[in-house]
């Protein structure tokens, strides 16, 4: 029973490990430029200024409000680049 728990556990950490690992990758090859360091600025300056604000109404750790920021970001970025070549 407990080989069964580690192995299926293992496959979780290798499969969530293997997406991270494609996200960076696809980060460094088509997003990472100046456009990225200015939004990723501006969030952290955002997220500092208003970190009162955001935790009376949310009682998340501000790190992960951060992460979740980024990731709609690139993924919005990712989606208007996708329609952007499909439509040329």
């Amino acid at each position: 029973m407990l080989t069964i728990i580690f192995t299926i556990i293992g496959a979780v950490v290798a499969g969530i490990v293997y997406v991270i690992y494609r996200y960076a990758t696809y980060m460094k090859e088509h997003q990472w430029d100046r456009h990225t360091v200015m939004v990723v600025v501006a969030d952290l300056a955002v997220t500092m200024f208003l970190a009162g604000e955001i935790r009376s109404v949310i009682t998340v750790n501000l790190v992960m409000v951060q992460m979740a920021v980024f990731l709609i970001y690139s993924g919005m970025r990712a989606l208007y680049e996708y329609k952007k070549e499909s439509y040329l």
